[in-house]
């Protein structure tokens, strides 16, 4: 029978059964298709703005910056850059302020590649505002776990930051240790990432996060799950925001149906920052980076993009909408290893574009 089950972030563990097998939901299966279903809020109407970088606002959290590394204004790391002629280099210094040289031939810009802040890697296509985090800063996927507490858990989700409890380095510093670990704990033994020797990120500052099938559908009401919003977000704005989302999915976009994943993916067509027109699936559910309720994300997998707003946890499992997961990649219903990259993205950036 069909499946839809989701992690409760204070412990509990939701189980079902697909094909007879058993499975724990949240993070996710490993090794078959996983879904969750959202959760239910009140909803609103208007459109916010609503950035990267986020701050608890329930509980009185600290704030936390993304990873940097790339040319033209983002912060920290250095990296090579390659012009036309391949030979351009790039550097950027903690403060943000980078430049670029070059033999004459060629922009000068190039991507350039750096370790940033948090020990994650990023790469650039030479855009950026210089927060570590805006235009054309996309870095293979990871979450920010470096404000999670030691007493992060089932017990005390306020001290995980807006991460998933699976996330706490101090309890659970190998990501292949164990499957199901404890109360609503997942993490990657047996997974394809494990059989296949792949060394993920992941240390008290980053952890990596992979395409983990199906999660959240896509509605017009969802809970902040965690409690944790975005810097600047409130309840009321999240509310709002969710319905916006809600709203260019289904009157903007184009349905188109999804075989493998047994629904539609809602496909708009976005102006990037820099003019590059994409065409990008919506979702809603988890997110990647330092995100928090409200933040919103671009994901990359090849050519194809997903269009993500945050509504709960951070976390390795990287669950996207259904019709979303497929449109990314018609393998993504579960039991891959593919790590995706991923972006910030404005929400009012994308929302003034169609509301």
């Amino acid at each position: 029978m069909p499946y839809i089950g989701r992690m409760n972030v204070r412990g509990s563990v939701r189980l079902a059964v697909l094909n007879s097998t058993l499975v724990f939901a949240g993070c996710g299966d490993p090794s078959s298709g996983d879904s969750t279903s959202g959760d239910d809020s009140e909803s609103a109407s208007a459109s916010i703005s609503a950035s990267g970088d986020d701050t608890v606002a329930s509980d009185g959290g600290g704030s936390s910056s993304g990873s940097a590394g790339t040319s033209e204004g983002d912060s920290g790391g250095t990296g090579m850059s390659e012009s036309s002629d391949g030979t351009s280099t790039s550097e950027s210094s903690s403060e943000g302020e980078s430049t670029s040289t070059s033999d004459g031939t060629g922009d000068g810009t190039g991507d350039s590649t750096g370790d940033g802040t948090g020990g994650s890697a990023s790469t650039s296509d030479g855009t950026g505002d210089g927060t570590g985090g805006m235009s054309g800063d996309y870095e293979p996927c990871t979450i920010d776990v470096s404000k999670v507490g030691p007493t992060c858990s089932g017990s005390d989700p306020s001290s995980c930051d807006g991460a998933d409890i699976s996330q706490n380095y101090v309890l659970w510093p190998d990501p292949y240790e164990c499957y199901v670990c404890a109360p609503g704990v997942t993490l990657l033994k047996g997974s394809a990432c494990d059989t296949q020797g792949v060394e993920l990120v992941w240390n008290a500052t980053d952890e990596q996060c992979i395409l983990n099938g199906q999660g959240y559908p896509l509605g017009n009401a969802h809970g902040c799950s965690s409690g944790h919003y975005a810097s600047g977000v409130s309840a009321d704005e999240f509310n709002s925001l969710i319905d916006s989302w809600y709203t260019i999915a289904v009157e903007k976009g184009e349905k188109v149906f999804q075989p493998n994943a047994g629904a539609d993916a809602y496909i708009v067509d976005l102006t990037l920052e820099g003019g590059e027109k994409i065409k990008a699936a919506m979702s809603m559910g988890h997110g990647v980076l330092d995100g928090k309720c409200g933040s919103t994300f671009l994901i990359k997998h090849g050519e194809r993009y997903v269009l993500v707003l945050q509504t709960d946890v951070r976390a390795w499992s990287l669950e996207l909408s259904p019709g979303a997961n497929t449109w990314l990649d018609p393998s993504n219903v579960g039991g891959t290893c593919i790590i995706p990259e991923v972006r910030r993205i404005d929400a009012s950036f994308v929302v003034d574009q169609f509301l």
